[in-house]
């Protein structure tokens, strides 16, 4: 089992992260749309914008539109 915080425990996450490469709604402080690209290194979700703007999103709720 990786170690929480570790690379290893990203990647594993990262490896069967719903709806990642696909076209998604973010409601929260900042609503976005874009694709989800992935974890981030603290386990925020990453979303690449139409603009090409990558987010770090912290909170909030997500749908696929895509």
């Amino acid at each position: 089992m990786p170690l929480l915080g570790s690379a290893a425990l990203s990647a594993a996450c990262n490896a069967v992260l719903a709806w990642r490469n696909q076209r998604v709604e973010a409601d929260g402080a900042v609503p976005a749309a874009g694709v989800l690209l992935g974890l981030a290194p603290d386990g925020a979700l990453q979303l690449r914008t139409d603009a090409g703007q990558i987010l770090t999103l912290h909170s909030g709720s997500l749908r696929r539109t895509g």
